[in-house]
């Protein structure tokens, strides 16, 4: 269920740091960071960069695989 809920947040904004996915969800860091990593396993979610231009560390941005976005009736 937190899964889908933070898939559903990387498709409507977009890349996220695990950071805001636990913010809009609710979850704590670990547990934000423990489903990202589950998704990345999957396949469904990949790394794309690095917030940038604001104080303190970049956090890591996650977005949707395009890839994994295509049903097997689109390939």
């Amino acid at each position: 269920m937190n899964d889908r809920a933070a898939l559903d947040l990387l498709l409507e904004h977009g890349p996220l740091s695990r950071t805001k996915i636990g913010q809009l969800t609710g979850l704590s860091k670990p547990t934000a960071s423990q489903l990202l990593v589950r998704l990345e396993t999957a396949g469904l979610v990949v790394a794309t960069g690095t917030t940038e231009g604001r104080p303190g560390p970049n956090a890591q941005l996650y977005a949707v695989n395009a890839r994994a976005r295509t049903s097997p009736a689109s390939t």
